[in-house]
């Protein structure tokens, strides 16, 4: 898999070089940041450019070959010498985990154990497996809904929206009688059309507020009277502030605006074709993409497109978003007033009347569920992925996730990169390895479903804020779990805020409830998330990254032998953990067994000796 990677490094990180500088172009040279941050905070230019330099300097995550080398032999030797310690060689090693085994188990409850080893594998679960690793494959269609249902909560769409709008699409191609290639084309389209909503939402909270419910309120109005839609946004202008700040921003705001959201549609529209090229979606859908928020009577964003110019497809997908839109405002009968009134205005008049004709045979209840009818709704020609095209595609998520702000801009990468490396410096085994680099990549798909005002705080968060915070973990899994394929890969990325105390989110697992694969990827975040600046504080060095993981395992929150991995894999060395008073190295094992909560005959079996 590292061997994978290593290959493949190059292409990864010049699609991401690229995504990075769309961003730095489509925040920062049209927008200007209403408000000038201050104090220990870089400013967002800064901080967008440190991270594309890193990207770059690190290959944008995927390491590079040199990297790659030297983080696979650091792990290798981190692995052999864990083999002897099952062995039953290097006493003073065995002797070191054996006491922070000890020292972090603290009673016989099962917090703060240690890494199961394969002879404890009856006591706590272990990690999923996801069956023929190495030939799997899942179709697009899977993938790309996954990431249909993140943006319904970006851009705070009901859930479902883009699935729902997606099997209105194909039957609204089918009354118009497009051929399967044109179908397709709109199907994929709907899929992944605000698949760049992320580019900009800091700088949009900013301006308007609360950007997932700006962009809520605002989206039955997109196509309807432009001059309608234009006030609902001035309303909220600055409010991303309060007081007098309110004031200042708006003010500034009210000029930036227009050229603020032209800039924004097409930043949107870029980062969406730039993400879509990393998901082996059909020929001429990177065309489409570009004009998702055009209108026919010229009046769209970034207002490039009119009329014909305007894909058809696109103009098929666009009377479906809608409709489904108006469908959940004021039911079948307001969705087919709405959608005839914008015929010739926002939409194309012929395929406008051709929903409003046959309007409940499109727009009919779904026999099955979202999921299940957007997936059979898919033309005949059915791509898949495979291989390292998962992870390909699984990265394009992350990267898409990491968007939401100029300050997590490669986390995901750094994540799956660190974790994967860890599971083979703790010898967990290829399966693993590749669950966790998969788990990693979409961990924080969850984070685009809460406003950039709590991500980009620069203060403690309120009550409330710090809820919407915690749940982001439940949103990734109940994102992902929608795809059987992802579904496992969700169960272990979901729980990467978890602690073996007891005292993580969104579930509150404790250590019995983890396996091995969780621990790591558990510590794996913390530690990449600490060596990467916040808004609220600044990036620390690797170094004290690595204290501050050694003390969580110290504290019972972190497992000693998760944090070891994760530690060797980065390249850094934990630090001893220092002997129980006056116990032998056999009565620490002895101990670190029972607190793990062996039985006897299992206790016995594991020390060598008669159960008697």
């Amino acid at each position: 898999m590292v061997r994978d990677r290593e290959a493949r490094a190059p292409a990864v990180g010049k699609d991401r070089r690229q995504l990075v500088d769309a961003v730095v172009q489509a925040r920062y040279q049209t927008f200007e940041s209403p408000v000038r941050p201050h104090g220990e905070r870089p400013s967002d230019v800064g901080a967008v450019q440190r991270n594309a330099r890193r990207l770059r300097d690190r290959d944008n995550g995927a390491a590079t070959r040199d990297q790659v080398r030297a983080r696979r032999d650091h792990a290798d030797r981190h692995r052999t010498r864990r083999a002897r310690l099952d062995d039953g060689g290097c006493q003073a090693e065995n002797e070191r985990s054996s006491e922070e085994s000890f020292t972090h188990a603290g009673s016989f409850l099962g917090t703060g154990q240690g890494l199961v080893r394969r002879q404890d594998a009856d006591f706590l679960p272990r990690a999923p497996r996801l069956k023929g690793m190495s030939g799997d494959s899942v179709r697009v269609a899977e993938v790309l809904g996954v990431l249909s249902l993140a943006t319904d909560l970006g851009m705070g769409m009901a859930l479902e929206h883009g699935l729902r709008s997606t099997v209105y699409t194909v039957r609204l191609a089918e009354a118009l009688g497009l051929d399967e290639q044109a179908a397709a084309q709109a199907y994929y389209a709907s899929l992944l059309y605000y698949i760049g909503c992320t580019v900009d939402a800091d700088v949009f909270s900013r301006m308007f507020g609360n950007e997932i419910e700006v962009r809520g309120a605002a989206g039955p109005l997109v196509f309807g009277d432009p001059r309608r839609m234009m006030m609902r946004f001035m309303s909220n202008l600055g409010g991303g502030e309060s007081g007098l700040a309110r004031i200042t921003t708006g003010a500034r705001a009210l000029v930036q605006a227009p050229a603020a959201m032209k800039a924004g549609a097409a930043g949107h529209c870029e980062v969406a074709q730039m993400l879509s090229d990393r998901l082996a979606v059909p020929d001429g859908l990177r065309e489409m993409l570009a004009a998702i928020y055009e209108r026919w009577d010229g009046k769209g964003f970034p207002g490039r497109m009119r009329g014909d110019s305007i894909p058809l497809p696109v103009r098929i997908v666009q009377v479906a978003r809608d409709a489904d839109i108006q469908l959940q405002v004021g039911g079948l009968e307001h969705a087919v007033t709405t959608i005839a009134a914008r015929a010739g205005r926002g939409f194309d008049p012929t395929v406008a009347n051709a929903f409003v004709r046959d309007a409940r045979a499109i727009a009919s209840d779904l026999e099955a569920s979202a999921w299940d009818a957007m997936l059979d709704a898919e033309p005949s020609k059915r791509p898949e992925l495979a291989g390292t095209e998962i992870d390909d595609a699984l990265a394009a998520i992350g990267d898409f996730a990491d968007l939401k702000s100029p300050y997590t801009l490669n986390h995901a990468a750094g994540v799956s990169a660190l974790a994967g490396d860890a599971a083979r410096a703790g010898g967990l085994t290829e399966d693993d390895e590749q669950l966790l680099r998969r788990a990693g990549s979409i961990h924080d798909v969850g984070r685009v479903a809460v406003t950039s005002l709590v991500w980009e705080k620069r203060g403690p968060l309120s009550p409330d804020e710090r809820e919407r915070m915690r749940l982001h973990a439940y949103q990734t899994e109940r994102i992902c779990s929608a795809s059987a394929f992802l579904e496992p890969i969700a169960r272990v990325a979901s729980t990467h805020h978890e602690r073996c105390d007891g005292s993580g989110y969104h579930r509150g697992a404790t250590a019995a409830m983890l396996n091995d694969a969780q621990r790591i990827l558990a510590a794996a975040d913390a530690y990449q998330a600490m060596t990467q600046a916040r808004a609220y504080r600044p990036a620390r060095s690797p170094e004290e990254a690595a204290e501050t993981l050694h003390e969580e395992s110290r504290a019972g929150r972190l497992d000693p032998d998760a944090v070891a991995a994760v530690l060797a894999a980065a390249g850094q060395t934990p630090p001893r953990a220092q002997r129980p008073s006056g116990l032998t190295p056999r009565e620490t094992e002895v101990l670190r067994l029972v607190a793990r909560g062996l039985a006897t005959k299992q206790l016995a079996k594991r020390l060598g000796i008669s159960p008697k």
